[in-house]
């Protein structure tokens, strides 16, 4: 697969074209379980890629100085989570690529290593390799560009939405069971925000924010990316920017 970048929906047919390498060893209702987590691996892979050198000097110096080495490796990316490992898609090889996979996997931070447990990611990566295709999936999304320069965060959040519909249509189930419809996010999500009042009070951004905590689950992505809208439209009048990100 050539290098891609382009909308949700036409990322998301292209990335599902993985499933004509997966076909003949695996049903058709594993798909979404194999390109799922793969996409969540690149587009984790293209956020850090900037920091990813300095994080493992940050890590290499700092690792036996028995300080909080969580802290700064997060303090390092900019980010709540991070990769210590060397390792990258494209870099795997042909010869070790389940062994070197995992070793990458093992590498994140807790709280994004733990994602990929509950897709439990290293009994799918295990098939893979038995099939013989596991090098030419991780060939495949190391191909595919998901940097947030090239994906912003709506563009991304689209396309997490069109894989889950694929994958629901997969195993032959609503998309409604798996994500929230779009316009039942925005009515939620402006029913939870009165902004006529914390723009009368003058509330900053931030403040705003904070008054409506949110877990940033995959399934609560599209919630994030309606509210973090919401709140920079009215920034306009008495609101001070504030950076809410999603991965």
């Amino acid at each position: 697969m050539a290098e891609q970048t382009g909308s949700g929906a036409s990322l998301a047919d292209f990335i599902w074209k993985n499933a004509e390498d997966l076909w003949g060893d695996f049903k058709h209702t594993d798909f979404g379980k194999i390109i799922l987590p793969f996409t969540l691996l690149r587009r984790l892979e293209c956020v850090l890629e900037p920091t990813r050198k300095d994080v493992r000097e940050t890590h290499a110096a700092f690792k036996d100085a028995g300080i909080d080495i969580d802290l700064v490796l997060r303090q390092a990316t900019r980010y709540p989570f991070y990769n210590t490992s060397e390792y990258a898609l494209g870099n795997l090889g042909s010869a070790k690529t389940r062994q070197n996979l995992q070793d990458y996997i093992a590498h994140f931070s807790d709280n994004a290593r733990i994602i990929f447990e509950q897709f439990d990611f290293t009994n799918t990566v295990i098939r893979l390799d038995k099939a013989g295709v596991l090098f030419k999936i991780c060939k495949n999304f190391a191909g595919v560009d998901l940097h947030p320069e090239t994906v912003p965060d709506r563009v991304m959040s689209n396309l997490y939405e069109h894989l889950i519909r694929r994958f629901g249509a997969e195993v032959n189930e609503g998309a409604e069971d798996f994500m929230t419809p779009r316009d039942v996010v925005h009515l939620a999500t402006a029913l939870l925000l009165d902004i006529k009042a914390d723009v009368e009070t003058g509330s900053s951004l931030s403040q705003a924010f904070r008054k409506y905590p949110i877990t940033p689950t995959n399934s609560n992505s599209s919630f994030i990316i309606q509210l973090r809208s919401i709140l920079l439209s009215v920034q306009q009048h008495r609101f001070q920017a504030h950076n809410l990100q999603l991965y």
